[in-house]
């Protein structure tokens, strides 16, 4: 089994995660990045540290730290009601549903 295709067999199963479960979704993606590499280990796919190099180079943290911030903002915003709440305050401030809704 090659590296590559243990990588897309769990981001497949986070992927499934994130459009099934409601909690904890950021912290399922770090856990999941985090699997992958122990099972490529495992696995004997992990041909050392110039592997770990390549990998990480072609990974692009900043994308990666944009989605779990996303995911970690919304996660707040849903237990805290905030969204609700909004909508909720401008339905009860609009003439109608179809105002509220532009």
């Amino acid at each position: 089994m090659t590296s590559g295709l243990i990588f897309s067999l769990f981001f497949v199963f986070a992927y499934v995660y994130i459009a099934t479960a409601h909690k904890k979704r950021g912290l399922a993606i770090w856990i999941t990045a985090g699997l992958a590499v122990v099972f490529t280990i495992i696995f004997g796919c992990f041909a050392g540290l110039g592997e770990l190099a390549s990998i990480a180079g072609g990974i692009n943290f900043s994308v990666l730290l944009i989605f779990s911030g996303i995911l970690l903002i919304a996660e707040v915003l849903i237990e805290t009601g905030v969204p609700g709440y909004l909508a909720g305050h401008i339905v009860s401030r609009s003439k109608n549903y179809g105002h509220a809704a532009i």
